[in-house]
């Protein structure tokens, strides 16, 4: 190696050490601006979560929360913490205050923070969305959850809980879907029992016609259903092209099971569990498919 040579690796490792040094002086000084910003507020903290220049906290009693961003404005919520999802970036907050009938989200980019009473959720359904990049293509890059309230300048959250493009088949995928089912019934049984409770005492009520809808891809629906929508498979074509994309090796069985169907469906014969005893390895591992069988056939029920 020559002196040139020596040279500009040197050059190339300072500025990397230099790169190094200065995030490290700025997450310094956004850690000692949250930490004075708590002191300020005489807050003692339980919990809490940070996303770049943001910051959530929880006191230890779990009745106040505060959110701050580094050298912008500190808010501070009295609000129960009965309930807190977080997704595994923090890039989403989910709080809910059962004794109050609150739900208080921070999401998005940079976070912003939304306070909504319960009876304001109109629906909660999950979404995925697919990647069609060269790199990651037929990839799941969003995989979460759907707040729809009847708040005009904010009537719909997402709360996405995957930060990097996913494989549909891999089993952190499953994982996820299965997290995400159980927060919905989480939260469903938290706004069941509000209704409840406001159908004995009286006065305002909440919404009785809340959806929680999930299995848009993956499983089945639940609750009640207001315009309820599990997948918008309209026909074998488009089915076709799902299992082409999401169905790997198991393509042609998917394909073979569809069309027994199919053929019940036009011979109508009767559709029983037996019927799908020979597929419920299948089912098991592509459980997306169930939703979208589901749609079909509906679909065909109401043609027919």
């Amino acid at each position: 190696m020559n002196l040139e040579d020596a040279l500009g690796l040197i050059l190339i490792a300072s500025v990397l050490v230099i790169s190094l040094i200065i995030k490290y002086v700025k997450y310094r000084k956004k850690m000692d601006y949250f930490r004075s910003e708590l002191r300020r507020n005489q807050f003692l903290v339980s919990d809490t979560f940070i996303y770049k220049n943001s910051l959530v906290a929880v006191d230890e009693k779990k009745e106040k929360v505060i959110y701050m961003k580094e050298l912008g404005r500190t808010i501070q919520y009295d609000i129960g913490v009965d309930l807190l999802i977080k997704t595994p970036s923090n890039k989403e907050i989910i709080i809910i205050d059962e004794v109050a009938s609150r739900i208080i989200l921070f999401f998005q980019q940079e976070w912003t923070s939304k306070v909504f009473l319960l009876n304001e959720i109109r629906k909660i359904v999950d979404y995925e969305e697919m990647n069609y990049e060269s790199g990651n293509k037929n990839k799941v890059k969003a995989l979460g959850l759907k707040f729809y309230f009847s708040d005009v300048e904010q009537p719909i959250v997402h709360i996405n809980f995957i930060s990097y493009p996913i494989d549909p088949n891999s089993e952190r995928y499953l994982t996820m879907c299965k997290e995400i089912e159980d927060i919905t019934e989480t939260i469903k049984v938290i706004l069941e029992k509000k209704i409840k409770e406001q159908k004995i005492k009286g006065g305002n009520k909440m919404t009785e016609s809340i959806s929680y809808n999930f299995g848009n891809v993956y499983g089945s629906m639940i609750g009640q259903q207001v315009n309820p929508s599990i997948n918008n498979i309209s026909d074998i074509q488009e089915l076709d092209h799902l299992i082409s994309t999401r169905g790997g090796d198991d393509a042609e069985t998917l394909r073979i099971m569809i069309s027994e169907i199919r053929e019940m469906l036009e011979s109508n014969r009767d559709i029983n569990k037996s019927s799908f005893l020979k597929y419920s390895h299948i089912f098991e591992k592509h459980s997306w498919i169930t939703g979208a069988i589901a749609q079909l056939v509906l679909n065909w029920l109401v043609k027919s």
